[in-house]
């Protein structure tokens, strides 16, 4: 099985309210085939509208990771790249 942990900010900027960077963000843990998506809003270091979604490894193919989310949406994982590149 494959396990394999990413994080990827999608944007993000200097808050002056919050006095540090903030960021829309995704985080995406395999372990065995069972998967985690993380989907949030990081406000210098204070997590906000958090949503977590359960998901499957589906198979590997050209060293691509196809993995599916519980609400249906298709990931892909590069394993040279070691990034999702569909999310």
């Amino acid at each position: 099985m494959i396990t394999f942990k990413t994080y990827r900010e999608l944007e993000g900027a200097f808050n002056k309210d919050e006095q540090g960077w903030c960021g829309y963000c995704i985080e995406v843990i395999c372990e065995e085939g069972k998967v985690l998506y993380r989907h949030f809003f990081d406000a210098n270091g204070r997590i906000e509208s958090e949503k977590v979604i359960e998901g499957n490894f589906i198979k590997i193919e050209n060293d691509i990771a196809y993995i599916t989310l519980q609400n249906g949406h298709l990931l892909e994982y590069s394993l040279t790249e070691k990034k999702l590149i569909k999310f």
